[in-house]
């Protein structure tokens, strides 16, 4: 099971931004890796 580290250094990052940022990297996972998104939960 992978573990993802994401840090973001700019403030002025929104909390959508930052959903979006998990979304998008999860769904890297589930795509590049093969993983079944429900393994990851």
């Amino acid at each position: 099971m992978p573990y993802i580290n994401i840090r973001v250094t700019d403030t002025n990052v929104t909390k959508e931004q930052k959903r979006l940022l998990i979304e998008g990297t999860t769904q890297l996972v589930v795509n590049i890796l093969n993983k079944n998104l429900k393994q990851l939960t």
